[in-house]
């Protein structure tokens, strides 16, 4: 995809550099036509061909992202922002790491010879959904106006974030209207997210386990849901979803390629709007964690079975919701190995509830899924600030998982 840089656009960054963040921006002709298209130091996003996958813990910037860009890490998530919407209607954007220190450890990685790719989190657990008071369009075009003007620190050679992650989720407060998602904020998000892949930028999704499960071919946009199998053990833990994401998978999963040339397939009229798509294994009292520590299935041979199932695809029947109003009442959900990363955590995990995975299982695993062609794209991890924590199943053993991981995928030399 080729990208036109617009002559004015210094202009407009010089004059942005002036600018302290700010949370609102309105929208208008000038941005939609020129903020929207990539200038050449931002230039065309590409993932590397393996990715270890490494979450900021919140609003974290210090140097342990450095150290585990060193071990091995090549995706860092940063975390997060909230899209919202200001007192007068329009879009703004809260929270989020001190963008100072995150230009800086940017630099310090790239001067290390350390090639990664930074995304920006979306969301996060007991955080508000993004606002649905304006346009898709109008909020990605303030996103991507924050990203090049506000967030970036062009002197540290930071030019904003590569893309987006969502990590959009539920609440500890089971009476709060974030345990639900409103037809509106789906579309939001996946429409948001074919318009940054039109810009060239990466998109990627953080589902949690029951947010995008073969096992099951309900579908529900609360995140309200027991786990049968978790009833007896932990009676009244409802903070599961039914397949919520599986919809931005299939309504939003292809964007259309700006001006095809001459005959084309349809495969080549439309991409893949999400790069990767990271599907938390580690969501409380979830079923890779019952299958592993309570039914004694082997960590390894569950990742195997977990992978092979979400190739192979499930059905998933949208039909029982009716405010949604989706016309593909039954859907084939399914996902290639090339765009899944396994989502796992370190040694904050393992007490009985978080499901922990060590390094040398995965591998084992890895090597398996290898073997019958059917390795994903990569694992990822919450989180950095962790690393080296011991977990309460082995406490005197500390887990490293960007190293760890490293060994056997070969990311950092």
């Amino acid at each position: 995809m080729q990208f036109q840089l617009f002559s004015f656009l210094s202009i407009i960054l010089k004059f942005s550099q002036s600018l302290k963040s700010t949370s609102t921006y309105k929208s208008n002709d000038l941005h939609l036509n020129a903020m929207s298209k990539f200038d050449q130091s931002l230039g065309n996003r590409k993932l590397p061909e393996r990715l270890i996958v490494g979450y900021a813990n919140w609003n974290e910037c210090d140097d342990n992202i450095v150290e585990a860009a060193k071990n091995g890490v090549n995706v860092i998530i940063w975390f997060s922002i909230f899209l919202l919407t200001s007192k007068h209607g329009e879009p703004i954007i809260t929270n989020g790491p001190d963008m100072d220190c995150v230009g800086e450890k940017v630099q310090k990685i790239r001067e290390l010879g350390l090639e990664t790719i930074h995304l920006i989190s979306v969301g996060g657990w007991n955080s508000p959904h993004p606002s649905t008071e304006n346009s898709a369009e109008t909020v990605y075009s303030h996103w991507d106006y924050w990203n090049r003007n506000i967030a970036a620190r062009p002197a540290n050679g930071f030019f904003g974030f590569d893309g987006f992650d969502w990590d959009v989720e539920g609440n500890d407060d089971p009476k709060s209207v974030y345990n639900h998602f409103t037809p509106e904020c789906l579309d939001l998000m996946g429409r948001m997210s074919q318009l940054a892949k039109q810009d060239g930028y990466l998109v990627c999704m953080a589902p949690a386990e029951s947010y995008l499960d073969p096992r099951m071919s309900g579908f529900d946009r609360s995140l309200l849901h027991e786990y049968e199998e978790w009833q007896q053990i932990q009676p009244g833990f409802a903070y599961h979803g039914l397949n919520t994401y599986a919809y931005l998978l299939h309504k939003y999963g292809k964007y259309p390629l700006l001006s095809p040339t001459g005959s084309a397939s349809k495969d080549e009229l439309y991409g893949d709007t999400f790069d990767f798509v990271t599907i938390q294994l580690y969501e409380g009292y979830s079923h890779a964690e019952y299958n592993t520590s309570i039914a004694g299935v082997p960590a390894a041979e569950y990742l195997v079975k977990f992978v092979s199932s979400i190739a192979e695809g499930w059905t998933v029947d949208f039909s029982t919701d009716t405010e949604l109003n989706y016309p593909e009442s039954k859907a084939f959900i399914s996902l290639p190995p090339s765009r899944l990363v396994v989502g796992l955590a370190n040694g904050w995990a393992g007490d009985g509830k978080f499901l922990l995975i060590y390094p040398h299982q995965v591998q084992e695993a890895f090597e398996e899924l290898n073997r019958k062609q059917q390795q994903p794209r990569g694992f990822a991890f919450w989180n950095i600030l962790d690393e080296g924590k011991a977990s309460p199943m082995r406490p005197n053993e500390p887990v490293w998982l960007a190293s760890g991981l490293n060994r056997f995928m070969d990311v950092r030399k």
